[in-house]
């Protein structure tokens, strides 16, 4: 099984299960329960997030289009106050899929229109909105 609670931004390996002249049949095996699924359509040009998750995995499934997810580490100091680590930079496109584990912070830029689903570990509601802004 995956383990998707590597720290950062990580593809997911796709193992091919079965292969002929009709396509390809490809499978992911994962070690956590998604609660929520969401689907996103966003224009190009445009920068989404900016911020982390204290609790949530997230996995992204890009349909189409191509984006660059800039990322860095979050942790605290010993006053308590947020610290972010080096940013690092990954460009995804249309077929990939990647994830992002908690305490990392991330803002999407998009170079293309693109379509993805994001799947969340942890729901989020009202009572539990694990979205941090950081910019």
């Amino acid at each position: 099984m995956t383990n998707l609670f590597k720290p950062g931004v990580n593809l997911v390996e796709q193992s091919i299960v079965h292969q002929d002249e009709r396509g390809t049949f490809s499978n992911i095996q994962f070690d956590v329960h998604w609660s929520e699924m969401n689907y996103v359509e966003s224009v190009s040009g445009v920068s989404r997030g900016k911020h982390y998750h204290q609790f949530s995995t997230e996995l992204f499934v890009l349909l189409a289009g191509l984006l660059t997810v800039e990322s860095a580490s979050v942790s605290f100091n010993s006053k308590g106050e947020t610290c972010k680590s080096s940013l690092t930079q990954q460009a995804f496109h249309a077929g990939q899929i990647f994830y992002i584990s908690p305490m990392t912070w991330h803002c999407f830029y998009l170079q293309q229109p693109s379509k993805w689903f994001a799947m969340m570990s942890t729901p989020h509601t009202t009572d539990n909105l694990d979205i941090i802004k950081l910019d």
